[in-house]
Order: C-alpha cells, then structure tokens, then sequence
C-alpha cells in the first residue's frame, strides 16, 4: 500500500524535483504569456478604433482591456497629438491642423455631457444664435433643465434646474434659445426691440420653433418670461397655445414688457389678444403695420393709467 502511495509521486518515478518545478514554472510562463499576447491584442485593436476616428469623444469605458491599459493609451495618444485631452477622463478625436488637433465645438461638448433634449444656449449666445445680438461671447453659455457639470473649455453651463420641463417637452437648441432671450431681454438684446420681437414671432409663425413645445415647457418658467411667451404665441397665430400658458397677476404683466410698450407704442397700433387677465402684456402684440403720420396719431394714456390706442386714418 505504501508502495503504490508512493508511485503516484513524481519521487517515485525518479522524477527530479528541478524538472517538477521548471515544469510548473513553464506553464505559469505560458499563461502569463497568453495574457500578455491577449492584452497586446485589445491595446492594438483600441489603437485601431481611435486612430480610424474622426469627431468623436474617447473615455477609457469606450475602450477594450484592463483599466491601466486604457489609461496609458488615452495619455500616449495625447502625448502624440493623436488626441485632445478635453477635460478629466474625457478625450476627443477631430480634424489634425498644423496647430494641433481641432477643439470640439461647444454644442459638440454640450451634448457629450449633458444630453440634448431640453439644453441651448443663454445669456448673450441665446441673443447670437436668433440674430438678436452681434456680440459672441469669449465661452459659450450653455442652459442646462438640471444641476449642470463643471464648466471646462469653450463652455459655461448655467443652471436651469427649477425648469425642468424643458427636458420633458424635449425642446430645441433655438426653443430653449427663444426662452432664454424671453428671459434675459432687454439685457441681452442689442437689435431693436420691435425688431427683436418681431424676429422671434416670425421663428415661431415659420416653424423654426414649435408653438406646442414652447406651450407644454412654460409651466416652469418664470412669470415675466410666460407673459412675453404668451403674448409672442397670441400674436403668432398661435391663440390656443398662448391660452395653454400660465398666467401671471396683473402687475407682473404689466410689468413684464416695459421697454416694448415705450417702443412699440410708437410705431404700431396693437389691440389685446386675449382675454386673458395679463392681456396688457398682449395689448403691445403687432397686427397692423401701421407708420403714424404725425405726433397725435401715437397712443396716448388715458385717466386711469391704461394705453389707449388710437385708430389709423380710415378707421375711425
């Protein structure tokens, strides 16, 4: 019984012990190896993906292989000028240029990180991208219906996070646009302002912006801005969607609009919407291309503080 207990060990068959353990350590060398044969082959075909593209973000998920592996290829790569390193853990591939490789475009780095639906442009590239403004900011601002990332490069992420149902209503780069110019205003806008307003009412009456998305995005939008929204669809031919946003109290509308009552009221008559309680936001909405031919034809305030709004030649 021991002799065959013995027999089954590598001494009992005269089988040195520095052969047992090179054999042993052959294989270990095989399978260290095979996984170095296999590593080198992820590393080639990563190497292959990133160089056969061309504007495209690369993050070491999109990679095959093992975390270190990946990391050191993105920072070769870079090292190379095969790739642009845009911001921790995100990379990007464009055009090559004799200054180095071409920097994503804001929308283009807006979109990597925060989506698509519901986000565009505020502030003054807001007014830019409607004509609105000639003036292009340094950095592309950029409204986000949520908490927004760290702003990096060309961008500047604001906030829109109490107006979520920018995303839900899936809005446009130009709906969130028209928004945002709704909101900042007189501030922003540099065209004049009857221009202005007659530019974002022809977008909506040409279908560059939807009067149906704009409609169901209002309820969380604040108060001046719904006033102007409302009025601007009214005057649109869109007097269904204009009745679908939320009113404001009186004083806010009346509020909301004083640089067109001072401009508007001057050049053209206009004649209320709606009859909405903020239909004094409404009363500023253009109808009739009407040039007054003298001083007595503009509107004139009446005792009670209200717009009264004389009739052109003809139709008295």
């Amino acid at each position: 019984m021991t002799h065959g207990t013995a027999a089954s060990t590598p001494i009992a068959r005269n089988i040195p012990i520095q052969e047992v353990a090179e054999r042993t350590i052959g294989a270990g060398r095989g399978g260290a190896l095979t996984t170095t044969k296999r590593n080198q082959s992820q590393v080639r075909r990563a190497r292959e993906l990133i160089l056969g593209s061309s504007g495209r973000f690369w993050s070491v998920a999109d990679l095959p292989g093992a975390l270190s592996t990946r990391q050191h290829l993105l920072a070769e790569l870079t090292r190379c000028g095969e790739l642009l390193h845009v911001r921790r853990g995100l990379y990007r591939r464009g055009r090559k240029t004799p200054l180095g490789m071409s920097p994503p475009s804001p929308e283009a780095l807006a979109e990597k990180l925060v989506g698509k639906h519901g986000v565009g442009p505020a502030g003054l590239s807001a007014a830019h991208r409607l004509r609105l403004s000639t003036q292009v900011p340094r950095k592309a601002q950029i409204a986000v219906p949520e908490r927004p990332p760290t702003s990096s490069g060309p961008v500047t992420f604001v906030s829109r996070q109490a107006r979520p149902l920018r995303r839900t209503a899936a809005l446009t780069a130009d709906e969130v646009a028209l928004l945002e110019a709704l909101d900042g205003w007189s501030r922003i806008i540099e065209v004049p302002l009857s221009v202005a307003w007659q530019r974002l009412r022809d977008a909506i009456k040409d279908g560059k912006v939807s009067a149906t998305r704009l409609a169901k995005a209002s309820r969380t939008e604040p108060a001046p801005v719904r006033v102007r929204l409302s009025a601007l669809l009214a005057q649109a031919g869109f007097a269904d969607y204009a009745k679908q946003v939320p009113s404001a109290d009186p004083r806010t509308a009346h509020k909301a609009l004083p640089h067109e009552l001072t401009v508007l009221m001057g050049c053209r008559r206009g004649r209320p919407a709606s009859p909405r309680p903020d239909a004094v936001a409404a009363q500023v909405v253009i109808h009739v291309s009407w040039e007054p031919a003298n001083q007595d034809d503009r509107p004139r305030s009446s005792d009670d503080g209200s717009t009264e709004l004389m009739q052109p030649p003809g139709e008295q």
